[in-house]
């Protein structure tokens, strides 16, 4: 029994989170063609990104299906081509996958924060986190940015993320307000954690494999129509 229940612990965040879905339901013939695209599991951000790159995907006649998974592998399957592209990713990331396509404008901005348990760390600014033992979701590019020389665990997802810290293998993680927030408030009702002042505030783009490079010039007209029409706001401020 014990280990059936250490098992769904572990795992069950994960099949949850098998393929996203939102309130967006474009309403398109059944024949529409369907654009798959990666992205990180158990995040907030992502969430909040599917239901505005769902409605400019609909725009378009196209229905959109995330598949969240762990950070690198999605980014692997988005860049060889298996999925149609990232949902929602730092500027960055095409320096090491370059068969990815950054599509301007950005979504929105995120914001990292540290995560601490103990009372007896406090974060006050990126300086703040040396000599620390750090958590952070593997493929997390801001992350690493700010933990280059630090000692790191890397996790999967925001969910095991906590638990990290839970069991006090680190003494802080990074996660984005959004994502640690919510996790927190979500699986971690208990948990008397302390939230940092943001330490990066990163602005985050949608992604297309360069297979669909024609549609970069259709994605951005949508996008930017989808702002000034003040919709897009709406649909963030949703969360």
């Amino acid at each position: 029994m014990k280990l059936l229940l250490m098992y769904l612990t572990l795992f069950i965040p994960f099949f949850v989170g098998a393929e996203t879905n939102t309130q967006c339901r474009p309403n398109l013939s059944p024949g529409a063609r369907v654009i798959s695209v990666g992205t990180l599991q158990d995040s907030l951000v992502a969430a909040t990104a599917t239901k505005v790159m769902c409605e400019v995907y609909a725009s378009l006649g196209y229905r959109l299906q995330v598949k969240p998974l762990p950070g690198r592998r999605t980014l692997k399957l988005s860049n060889n081509g298996t999925l149609d592209g990232e949902l929602v990713r730092i500027a960055s990331i095409p320096q090491e996958y370059p068969n990815l396509i950054i599509v301007k404008p950005s979504l929105f901005d995120i914001e990292g924060i540290a995560f601490v348990l103990d009372k007896a760390i406090t974060i006050e600014s990126v300086d703040d986190l040396k000599g620390k033992k750090i958590g952070i979701i593997r493929g997390i590019k801001w992350a690493r940015q700010l933990t280059l020389n630090e000692y790191v665990f890397e996790t999967s997802g925001v969910f095991h993320l906590m638990k990290l810290l839970q069991s006090g293998r680190v003494d802080l993680v990074l996660a984005t307000k959004r994502s640690g927030g919510n996790i927190l408030k979500t699986a971690f009702p208990n948990m008397r954690v302390k939230y940092s002042p943001v330490l990066m505030t990163v602005p985050v783009f949608h992604f297309i494999n360069k297979k669909n490079k024609k549609l970069k010039a259709k994605l951005t007209e949508s996008l930017i129509a989808l702002d000034k029409s003040g919709r897009k706001a709406q649909l963030i401020k949703t969360d």
